[in-house]
């Protein structure tokens, strides 16, 4: 049996603390024991946690990318995600991390949920989605609804995780902003 492999090519973040905000937000969308399956091929995933500095993937079409913010490829075909995170241990920075974290990570759940089903854009992306263009729902969605994040304040989801520390002491949770996809893979 496999498991998920976490490879963090980091120096300064957290590993611990990402490790398992990256657990608790891929292991809360299964609700259900049916999802056995599901639950079996994220254990055949890799996740890849890279500082900035490293981020050398070609878009292409994208054009003036600052490779210097947050971002993320998740490639189906081999099974893995690679997110660029700024490599710096501070509370508020993991924050804004891991709003790119799970957004890559939204493409790896809806990937495995549905990896042929196909959809039309409903928005303009980023990149070079165009409203009514057809692709991978598990692309479409994502870049929908993070377009609806900004525009309607909706797909956010806050997950809970253990382990704040402050000074060596456990004071509790951490709350972090992240990615809502639970309305489809909770079936």
């Amino acid at each position: 049996m496999s498991t998920i492999q976490l490879n963090f090519l980091t120096s300064k973040i957290n590993e611990r603390k990402y490790t398992d905000a990256i657990l608790e937000w891929i292991f809360s969308h299964f609700r259900s024991k049916i999802q056995v399956d599901k639950i079996m091929e994220v254990n055949n995933w890799t996740i890849n946690v890279y500082p900035t500095l490293l981020a050398s993937y070609d878009f292409g079409k994208i054009v003036n990318l600052n490779t210097q913010i947050p971002h993320g490829v998740c490639k189906p075909t081999t099974k893995t995600v690679d997110c660029y995170v700024k490599d710096i241990n501070n509370d508020f920075v993991m924050l804004q991390n891991f709003m790119t974290v799970s957004h890559e990570l939204a493409h790896m759940m809806l990937a495995i949920f549905y990896p042929d089903k196909r959809s039309t854009y409903r928005y303009n992306d980023k990149s070079w989605g165009k409203v009514g263009q057809e692709g991978n729902f598990f692309v479409t969605e994502v870049h929908d609804r993070e377009k609806e994040m900004v525009l309607e304040k909706k797909w956010i989801r806050t997950i809970e995780v253990w382990r704040w520390s402050l000074a060596g002491r456990n004071i509790g949770k951490i709350y972090l902003p992240s990615f809502d996809i639970t309305d489809l893979t909770s079936q």
